[in-house]
């Protein structure tokens, strides 16, 4: 099957699936309005807004307490812009972080990684039991017409999520069954957050893991072993090996033009990141530049773009005075990262672009 036909029958599930919610929802809603006096269609309104707002906290909140139940500890906590993090001195701050393609994240730093006996199972379906689990407990507490349009989107949360698409909870799931790989590479993403989390990496105080990365065996490359990639070639853009960093990274990206949409959009960045200091006479930089997925990524207020902008200004448009201005509005985000990791290093790239800007002034 290709990509074409398996995106269209995806959807074609996903149509049929909230076809059948929206039926037997709607059949069960008629039921109900005859011994409803009054139905507002404004709290039916609300209803359906709160209802989306609180699947989704449930459903992050599910990975939450079925990780915490099989070992895993908390990292962060994230519904739509807001997040709850605990800080390198152990103790909980709110946030604002805005990321593409997610409405809400709860990322747990694993238990230790032992070959074949890895838990993973109830901290990936967490999201989909706490959506069930909520939306039949709220029903049994209090059924109404209003109660029910929150349990119909916990139904699709739950199955939407469970069923395998994309990169969803589903996928990642089916994907750590298949083979042990897979299970470590789930490991190895978690890990690698929570060290970023508390401004380390994991990979440089843990140098075997770089070489157990290159050496490994992937039979199907997937979106979940795609991450390998990307963790080896952030390692040497931190130790600012920009070349090996940009090379790799080139053709990394050029041997899989299927990646998935959000892994596409911050490799297209980072290769206009190299492409601007190393390559800047490449044709796939002014594609990179220009593609609407990564111009779009690149208006985001966030420290990294605005160094990747800065760049753009400097060595495409010519504007070295421009790249200063937004090196420094980028140096007064810093907040902005992700984590404490993105932090440190988005700091120092900016002060390595700066000096470079003055020495050619």
């Amino acid at each position: 099957m290709n990509n074409k036909s398996g995106r269209i029958l995806k959807f074609s599930a996903y149509i049929l699936l909230s076809g059948v919610v929206g039926f037997f929802g709607g059949s069960y809603a008629g039921k109900l309005v005859p011994k409803v006096e009054d139905i507002s269609v404004i709290l039916l309104i609300i209803s359906c807004v709160l209802g989306v707002v609180i699947q989704i906290i449930v459903h992050e909140a599910g990975h939450l307490v079925f990780g915490l139940l099989t070992g895993y500890k908390f990292v962060s906590f994230r519904v739509f812009d807001f997040k709850l993090e605990k800080d390198d001195n152990n103790k909980f701050k709110l946030r604002l972080q805005h990321m593409r393609g997610t409405l809400g994240q709860c990322l747990m730093k694993p238990p230790k990684y032992i070959e074949g006996k890895f838990r993973y199972k109830l901290y990936l379906a967490g999201g989909v039991l706490g959506n069930l689990i909520f939306s039949v407990a709220i029903w049994f507490i209090y059924p109404s017409i209003y109660t029910l349009m929150i349990v119909m989107i916990g139904i699709m949360f739950g199955i939407s999520n469970a069923i395998p698409s994309g990169f969803n909870d589903g996928m990642t799931y089916k994907l750590s069954t298949q083979d042990e790989t897979n299970k470590y590479v789930l490991y190895l993403t978690l890990v690698v957050n929570y060290y970023a989390s508390i401004g380390k990496s994991y990979i440089e105080e843990h140098p075997e893991e770089l070489e157990k990365i290159k050496n490994l065996k992937i039979e199907k490359p997937n979106y979940n072993t795609d991450a390998l990639k990307l963790i080896e070639y952030d390692y040497y853009q931190e130790q600012f090996e920009f070349e090996k960093a940009y090379h790799g990274l080139l053709q990394f990206y050029k041997e899989n033009p299927d990646m998935i949409l959000p892994y596409k959009i911050e490799v297209s960045k980072l290769l206009i990141f190299f492409m601007c200091l190393l390559d800047k006479e490449n044709p796939l930089l002014d594609e990179f530049i220009n593609d609407s997925f990564t111009k779009s990524s690149l208006k985001t207020n966030a420290p990294q773009n605005k160094t990747i902008n800065a760049l753009i200004e400097w060595k495409v448009n010519n504007n070295p005075e421009r790249a200063l201005e937004l090196l420094e509005e980028g140096r007064k985000i810093l907040d902005k990262c992700p984590n404490l990791r993105a932090q440190i290093m988005e700091e120092k790239y900016i002060s390595y672009i700066k000096d470079l800007i003055m020495k050619e002034k």
